[in-house]
């Protein structure tokens, strides 16, 4: 079988960066006004857990903590902001709040736990093909418990960012990914943060996995590219990449998820026209909207010979959104 290749045109790819960077800077699209708060799962917790008015720190970080900490474990195959809504409700019903406290977590028997799971976020996925979701959710409780005294945050104190993956991976269905991604979000929200939190690294999920492709700075030999192979591909790319330009990445991570997840998930022409700053009325950078295929894993980008682009066209006007194409590149 032959080996799909990728290749990365870097010039672009850091280009593509300065242009979402500078849509961030000035405010433009996606990107008006309050866009965390807009957008960013920890920056909607359940009100009970902020400041009125909301603050950079939220009100109460221990049980910010277990919150966001439940909401990173069941992000598999999820839509976040779906996820973060079946989290808020789960979270202010007081007959399934116990979901969020390991200590009552582990005073139900693996099948109340299950249960609560599908009820609650519509799915219990196995941890593994030999452990059920419920199982694994139970373990992590009774971890956390007898390990950390039941505190999120004593996983992540006073260590470095890879110790806090090591930590953290041996909890049941974790690995790198959620691992970084939890760490991040605690940190952006000054809950608990590693002692080098300017090592920490995102969880490359498909929207971020997506943006490369869909503006070719990344290309493959073949038809289709599978997720596994391209997160693995970015994640040192990115690191790199925001180094070198001296971006600040937990900007720039979050505004790559947000132009995938509110844009490329719209799959339409006049969408991203209106609010990307990748868009062809834009930079012209993005030729096409990729999705990736649940049961095949893989992105289809090309197919007989023609661009695979799920974006659908639209008769509306879009919105004029010059003025944003930042630097020009040479490849």
């Amino acid at each position: 079988m032959t080996r799909n290749k990728l290749s990365m045109n870097y010039p672009k790819f850091l280009h593509m960066l300065r242009v979402v960077e500078k849509a961030v800077h000035e405010g433009r699209g996606f990107f008006q006004g309050d866009w965390r708060r807009r957008f960013l799962p920890q920056w909607n917790l359940p009100s009970s857990l902020e400041y009125e008015p909301r603050r950079k720190e939220v009100a109460k970080p221990e049980a910010a903590a277990r919150w966001i900490f439940t909401r990173v474990a069941l992000d598999r195959l999820s839509l976040s902001t779906q996820l973060g809504e079946y989290a808020i409700n789960a979270w202010e019903d007081d007959s399934t709040r116990w979901l969020f406290n390991p200590g009552e977590v582990v005073d139900r028997s693996i099948g109340e736990v299950e249960d609560a799971l599908k009820d609650c976020f519509n799915h219990a996925l196995p941890v593994t093909p030999g452990m059920s979701g419920g199982e694994g959710y139970r373990n992590n409780a009774g971890a956390l418990i007898g390990q950390y005294g039941g505190d999120v945050r004593n996983v992540i104190s006073g260590i470095s960012v890879a110790q806090g993956i090591n930590r953290l991976k041996k909890f049941d269905g974790w690995g790198p990914g959620l691992s970084r991604l939890l760490m991040m979000e605690l940190h952006d929200r000054r809950i608990v943060s590693p002692i080098n939190p300017g090592d920490l690294e995102n969880k490359i999920d498909r929207h971020k996995a997506a943006i490369p492709l869909n503006t070719e700075c990344v290309t493959a030999s073949s038809e289709n590219v599978h997720m596994s192979s391209i997160s693995k591909f970015l994640q040192e790319s990115y690191r790199l990449a925001f180094e070198s330009l001296e971006l600040p990445p937990e900007d720039v991570d979050a505004a790559i998820w947000v132009i995938g997840s509110k844009g490329c998930v719209k799959q339409r022409i006049y969408h991203c026209n209106s609010h990307c700053p990748l868009s062809p009325i834009a930079s012209g950078l993005c030729v096409r909207a990729s999705s990736l295929g649940h049961s095949s894993g893989s992105f289809s980008l090309i197919k007989n010979g023609d661009i695979v682009d799920s974006r659908r066209p639209n008769s509306q006007i879009p919105l004029d959104f010059t003025g944003i194409q930042g630097l020009e590149y040479e490849v």
